[in-house]
């Protein structure tokens, strides 16, 4: 239980800056494909993996 609301607390968190770095500076969109122009690709996981591998991490400790 305590990974689920760390995992949807973080995504928010990290979504919520994604929004507002377009609001500062202009970026290219995410796409899942492969990227062409300025589109970046996406995230493997739904996180940034500064904030994905140590939760997974923590998930397997407390497992």
């Amino acid at each position: 239980m305590a990974y689920f609301l760390y995992s949807s607390h973080f995504t928010a968190m990290a979504m919520a800056s994604e929004w507002s770095g377009f609001g500062r500076e202009r970026k290219g969109l995410r796409v899942s494909s492969d990227s062409v122009g300025a589109q970046r690709t996406s995230h493997l996981l739904q996180l940034p993996y500064q904030f994905a591998i140590p939760l997974m991490a923590l998930s397997g400790l407390l497992h």
